[in-house]
């Protein structure tokens, strides 16, 4: 796939896909990827889909964490990630045959995230160049659940990882804070645990943990 430059905002919206499927992913969840579409006859998108999560709890039996990217392809599409906990089975009938009767459209798709080729940020990368970053896609919005797992939202989770970087390695500028180490800190702070920064001179193996809405040296 031929690559997408992403703007600040279509990379802050990569990111937080990445990290919301690498939650979902490390913790052996199961991860769904559901293409929505409408129709000239369908109702609200978002009340649709409002009223498909609902049905999906009750089939389920089970609360579920999701992103929806919203676009103007067609009538108007959702591209979404469901993340559940513990096994969760969702046929693609029963999708095609809800979705349907609630919108009015009958083309959808469902598959699991994982295995080989199919790490969060493969797929983050994809789906935001895909469906944010064409200039064929006309991006609305991305909506997301509220995340109760997390240990507070990732609007204030990512920025508090960002401030602790620049604050203790203070010879570095903003934009040369790197991406690779944020990424790799907050993974890991996901995972269920603190992170260990080596390698990186004055850290140098020193432990540190998320606490109150800030990273912290123990």
């Amino acid at each position: 796939m031929k690559k997408v430059k992403l703007s600040k905002k279509q990379w802050s919206l990569k990111q937080r896909l990445d990290l919301t499927l690498e939650y979902g992913l490390s913790r052996r969840m199961v991860v769904y990827w559901v293409t929505l579409t409408s129709s000239p006859d369908s109702p609200n998108l978002l009340y649709s889909y409002k009223r498909l999560c609902q049905d999906v709890e009750t089939l389920t039996g089970k609360k579920f964490e999701y992103c929806a990217i919203e676009t103007s392809e067609g009538f108007g599409v959702l591209h979404c990630f469901w993340i559940f906990e513990g096994f969760t089975q969702i046929k693609a009938a029963w999708l095609h045959e809800r979705w349907e009767y609630i919108h009015q459209a009958w083309n959808t798709s469902i598959y699991t995230i994982g295995g080989k080729g199919n790490d969060a940020s493969r797929v983050a990368y994809y789906a935001v160049s895909q469906y944010a970053a064409n200039q064929g896609t006309s991006f609305i919005k991305a909506r997301w659940s509220r995340f109760s797992h997390m240990p507070q939202p990732l609007s204030k989770f990512i920025p508090a990882c960002r401030r602790f970087l620049r604050g203790e390695v203070w010879h570095w500028s903003p934009w040369q804070v790197s991406y690779k180490i944020l990424n790799e800190c907050i993974r890991v702070t996901l995972r269920g645990g603190g992170y260990t920064i080596t390698g990186q001179g004055y850290f140098d193996g020193r432990q540190v943990i998320y606490q109150d809405g800030e990273f912290q040296f123990l």
